[in-house]
């Protein structure tokens, strides 16, 4: 009969074997895990590793990207290279996001709000010249499945500092000549036209001149945007404040009413025009230009489903008083869908005020740029 000893000795020696085995599977894994890693990164292509080595950084601004397509690859690359020049937008939306903050909710800061919100969605919503996509390349695993797509795109600094400046002389040109012939005009909204273009060109501007510091490793000197692109856009600011605009009574039509609407149409189509600069006046006799609005409602009801569906269109019409003419016409469209037809209404309701008090006002302001 083995004493107790030998028991303790056994399972010990047991216990080492079995820890000795594990050990050694362990290593095994882990070495199988490195060497795995290891073959994972060398299929990556090496220009996307080191995109440094074929295009240094004192030539290139370069973005790298991968996807699951070749397509998405570049596009994903060129983005990498916007997010670079995107910098000083997101902080101009900061400033504008305290800005917001800072302010009370009447009409002078709403028209202030709008104006910088605009400044900042044109400057987001251009794009940069003369990018370039480099090498694309897709890898497939051994296993058959699951290929990525590895892409790099480029912007070679000094063709695109020519390019650049090039626009920008013409641009700058551009701004002059829309200025002369805006102090030339007689007509206020042929004055209007010229402003608006060159307010729009001397932003344009302002954005590629910003863009080129950041291409240029060498600062060299440019021309100055005369007028500045503020004075122009406090300019024009000043001409719609001299403008006087009257709101008509909504129209209401359709194969559903609403009560209340036309009034709540109304109020969001003054607080637009507010918001705009427009003088808004109580007499249409003294008007400049005449708004119009008018809301059309449809409603779908679906039994069986217990819901219902109003379809509406919302138009605002700015026409000249004297001539008739339409000079601008806003239309938005949705559908509202709820248990009941009053909830339906006030879903519909809301959504009309956050167009209108959402891009709507910067839509009608775009396209009084180009009036």
């Amino acid at each position: 009969m083995l004493n107790g000893r030998a028991v303790w000795a056994g399972i010990l020696k047991i216990s080492l074997i079995v820890l000795f085995v594990g050990f050694l599977t362990a290593g095994c894994a882990t070495a199988e895990a490195e060497s795995e890693s290891a073959e994972a990164v060398s299929e990556i292509p090496s220009w996307y590793l080191n995109s440094e080595a074929e295009y240094p950084f004192s030539r290139y601004i370069v973005g790298t990207a991968s996807a699951n397509s070749s397509r998405g690859a570049r596009e994903n690359a060129r983005a990498e290279i916007s997010r670079i020049f995107s910098q000083q937008i997101e902080v101009d939306e900061r400033l504008e996001e305290e800005y917001v903050e800072m302010v009370t909710d009447d009409e002078r800061s709403f028209a202030e709000q709008t104006r910088m919100v605009g400044q900042i969605q044109v400057k987001s919503s251009e794009e940069l010249m003369n990018v370039r996509v480099g090498p694309t390349e897709c890898i497939t695993p051994a296993e058959g499945w699951g290929q990525t797509c590895y892409a790099l795109a480029y912007l070679d600094r000094r063709e695109s500092a020519g390019i650049y400046r090039d626009q920008i002389e013409n641009l700058i040109a551009q701004v002059a000549n829309l200025y002369e012939r805006y102090q030339e005009a007689e007509e206020i909204f042929e004055q209007l036209r010229y402003i608006g273009t060159a307010e729009l060109t001397a932003f344009r501007t302002a954005d590629l001149k910003n863009q080129l510091k950041i291409i240029e490793t060498t600062r060299r000197e440019l021309p100055e945007i005369i007028p500045e692109p503020e004075q122009i856009q406090n300019e024009r600011m000043r001409l719609l404040m001299g403008l006087n605009v009257y709101v008509e009574e909504p129209v209401l039509a359709g194969q559903h009413s609403v009560n209340g609407a036309g009034d709540v149409l109304e109020s969001w189509a003054r607080r637009a025009v507010n918001g705009l600069g427009f003088g808004l006046i109580g007499e249409s006799s003294e008007a400049d230009l005449v708004v119009n609005t008018t809301l059309q409602l449809r409603l779908v009801e679906f039994d069986r489903e217990q819901v219902k569906h109003l379809q509406w269109d919302a138009t605002i019409a700015f026409d000249h008083l004297e001539t008739g003419q339409n000079l601008l016409t806003v239309t938005r469209n949705g559908r509202a869908v709820a248990s009941t037809v009053e909830s339906a209404t006030q879903r519909m309701l809301a959504e009309i005020e956050q167009i209108i008090k959402g891009d709507f006002i910067q839509q009608v302001e775009r396209e009084m740029l180009r009036l």
